[in-house]
């Protein structure tokens, strides 16, 4: 019975540790004014859903949907346990920015799986900080928050349509520099990424895709000195931009870490 319990203690570490992403999926990124805007918010890993998160009003801070015209909240619509997270007809043109800042979860993982974490976020300041004089325990508790956005075109794209470069105000956020609706497979793209409202220097932002065959492609940069990402993305269809800041967490009686998560999903014509 002990082994079995050990096997099943490190099964449930192995998929913490492994389906650890959250972003939105739509079922259509380009739609018509009056279509459905249906959207899902996933978690897995290398863009691959191993589960689907229904909504949840104790854990979300806000939850918006931004056009030209201005924000509309979506949470006093919403019900907890809702699923798909939203199914909302779209009555406007031009770009759709829905957001959602999730409050922390919590999770305390044993020395080496914390140690694989580290590596596989490119955590190398937290890396660097744990080799301190009393940083590193043989278990680590760690509280992790999210931020989460999706972009969606109606209609015909208009190059005065700003809404993709909207600052939100989130703990973290990748800023695009440009429209993906007006890019083309190729195309260069630039990302800004934020924390606290300011750049964020030589961190890591990753590119992923997935083809409707399965293939998975990853691109992964760093930020410049003005926390400034640029990916050529070479394919059609949806993308994610993902990022962790992983950080001592101080005064925290219930955690020893904290950890601030962000994808943007959006989609090249």
């Amino acid at each position: 019975m002990l082994f079995r319990k050990n096997v099943l203690w490190l099964a449930l570490l192995s998929l913490l540790l492994t389906s650890h992403d959250y972003w939105f999926s739509a079922e259509k990124f380009i739609l018509k004014k009056g279509d459905t805007l249906t959207l899902h918010l996933l978690v897995g890993d290398d863009l691959n859903a191993e589960e689907e998160r229904v909504v949840q009003r104790y854990k979300t801070i806000n939850y918006a949907l931004h056009t030209a015209a201005g924000a509309e909240n979506l949470l006093p619509a919403m019900q907890d346990s809702t699923l798909p997270i939203l199914h909302k007809q779209l009555n406007f043109n031009g770009l759709g920015l829905i957001s959602m800042e999730r409050n922390f979860s919590r999770i305390t993982l044993v020395d080496s799986m914390f140690h694989r974490y580290l590596i596989h976020e490119y955590q190398i300041d937290a890396m660097d900080t744990r080799e301190k004089p009393g940083r590193k325990h043989a278990r680590e508790r760690e509280r992790y928050a999210r931020s989460l956005k999706v972009l969606v075109q109606v209609g015909q794209p208009n190059s005065a349509d700003r809404t993709f470069a909207r600052r939100l105000g989130h703990r973290i956020e990748i800023i695009p520099g440009q429209n993906p609706y007006l890019m083309k497979p190729g195309n260069l793209l630039e990302a800004q990424l934020l924390f606290e409202g300011k750049p964020m220097l030589k961190k890591v932002i990753m590119a992923l895709h997935k083809e409707p065959d399965g293939k998975f492609t990853e691109l992964i940069t760093y930020t410049d000195e003005q926390g400034f990402a640029r990916f050529k993305l070479p394919y059609r269809g949806a993308w994610v931009l993902r990022t962790t800041h992983l950080r001592p967490c101080q005064n925290c009686p219930d955690a020893d870490w904290e950890s601030f998560w962000t994808a943007f999903s959006f989609a090249i014509p």
